[in-house]
C-alpha cells in the first residue's frame, strides 16, 4: 500500500499473513468477538493490531502485565496474566477464540479453560513440547483446537490492502547491515520490539 512506511510493511508478509489467515479461515473476524492473544512478540503484536481492526475485543495472555502498556496503546482491553490464579479464574470461559503466537514451552490446558462453549484455539507459534489436551473439557465444551499456517497470494493480497484501509504496519526498528551480528544477539535475548528490518539500500551505499 502506498500510504504506508516500506520498513513496516515488510514483516506484513511473514509476521503479518501468519496473524491475518487464523482470523479469516476459523470466523474470528467479526466484530465483537472477544479474542485473546498469546505472547505481545513479533507475531502478536501483529495479531493484536489485526483484533483490533476487525472490531474484536482482545486481550493479550502473557506471563505477566509488565507489556500492558504496550498492549493498550495497540488496542487491546488488557493482558490476562498467565501466572496469576485469581486472574486466570476470572476470565476462564470469556473468551470466543484464542491466537496463540509463542514458539516457548507452555500449558495449552490453561489456554482452553479462558475458551467460551465452542471457542476455538488456533497455534501459529511452534513451542518444543507436545501440548496436553484436557479431553472431557474438549468435548464437554465442545471446543476446537486447530493450527494456521500463512495464507495463499490472494489472502496475502487482501490482508495488505486491509493493512493500507486501516493503517497498520508492524512495529520495527530500521538496521544498516553491519548491525546484523548484534541484531542476532538481541533477538536470542528477546530484545527487539518486534521486528528488525535490514536497510539494504542504505547497506548498499556503504
Amino acid at each position: 500500500p502506498g500510504n504506508l512506511e516500506l520498513a513496516g510493511v515488510a514483516p506484513l508478509l511473514c509476521a503479518g499473513i501468519t496473524t491475518y489467515a487464523p482470523y479469516k479461515d476459523h470466523g474470528l473476524d467479526k466484530a465483537g468477538l472477544k479474542i485473546g492473544v498469546v505472547g505481545l512478540g513479533g507475531l502478536g503484536h501483529m495479531a493484536v493490531k489485526f483484533g483490533v481492526a476487525f472490531g474484536c475485543e482482545v486481550f493479550v495472555i502473557s506471563r505477566s502485565k509488565a507489556k500492558e502498556a504496550e498492549a493498550i496503546a495497540m488496542g487491546a482491553k488488557a493482558i490476562i496474566p498467565s501466572g496469576d490464579e485469581a486472574a486466570l479464574k476470572e476470565a476462564a470461559g470469556t473468551l470466543d477464540g484464542i491466537i496463540d503466537t509463542v514458539s516457548a514451552k507452555h500449558d495449552i490446558t490453561t489456554l482452553t479453560t479462558l475458551l467460551a462453549p465452542r471457542g476455538r484455539l488456533v497455534m501459529v507459534g511452534l513451542p518444543p513440547q507436545q501440548p496436553t489436551l484436557n479431553h472431557f473439557d474438549m468435548i464437554l465444551r465442545n471446543l476446537t483446537v486447530s493450527g494456521s499456517v500463512i495464507g495463499n497470494l490472494a489472502m496475502t493480497q487482501e490482508m495488505l490492502d486491509f493493512c493500507g484501509q486501516h493503517n497498520i504496519t508492524a512495529d520495527v526498528e530500521v538496521i544498516d547491515m553491519d548491525y546484523v551480528n548484534k541484531a542476532m544477539v538481541r533477538m536470542e535475548e528477546g530484545d527487539v520490539k518486534f521486528r528488525f528490518v535490514i536497510d539494504i539500500n542504505k547497506s548498499l551505499a556503504l
